[in-house]
Parts: structure tokens; sequence; C-alpha cells
């Protein structure tokens, strides 16, 4: 079993209840399916299979690619953290 930081669990924004279909591209360039179950604007939980540590880009419908990373999977279900921009040094 993965220790969880409670820390990051407790901080999450609170996700909205979805069923989308999503289009996931696997770093090693599989392409597969899931169905995301919940999203906000950090992450999302997922249904399918999934590697821990594992990038992916997921491909909404109306959303286009986001990255992330899986950040736990069990069971056929997953979470993933998407990718969060990095401020500029310039900005300010």
């Amino acid at each position: 079993m993965v220790a969880m930081d409670s820390c990051y669990w407790s901080e999450r924004n609170p996700r909205q209840p979805v069923e989308l279909v999503a289009e996931v591209v696997h770093a090693d360039g599989r392409v597969s399916s899931a169905i995301v179950t919940n999203l906000s604007d950090e992450g999302c939980g997922v249904a399918g299979v999934f590697l821990i540590g594992e990038r992916v880009t997921l491909i909404l419908p109306d959303a286009g690619p986001i990255e992330g990373q899986v950040r736990w999977a069990f069971n056929g279900e997953g979470g993933v953290l998407f990718d969060r921009e990095k401020p500029s040094p310039d900005a300010g």
C-alpha cells in the first residue's frame, strides 16, 4: 500500500461528479479510453486501467488535451493530478 500525504488530500479542491468519455494517451504512446467520474481544476477521477506514477494526457470533450500524473490506482479506478503551469521567472 502506498502512503499518501494527508496534507495534499485535505487541501484539494472539491470535485464535481461527471460522466465523460476521455481518450487517454499514455507515456508509452498507447491510446485507450476512460470514463472521467469526477472533475476539478486540479485533477479528476477516472475509471480505467492505470499505473501509479504514470504520465498521461487526457483528451476531454470540448476541453482539449490535459496532461497529468496518475496519483493512485486500484481495482479499475484512479486519480489524476493535472500538471500545473509553473510561473515564469519574469512574471510578477
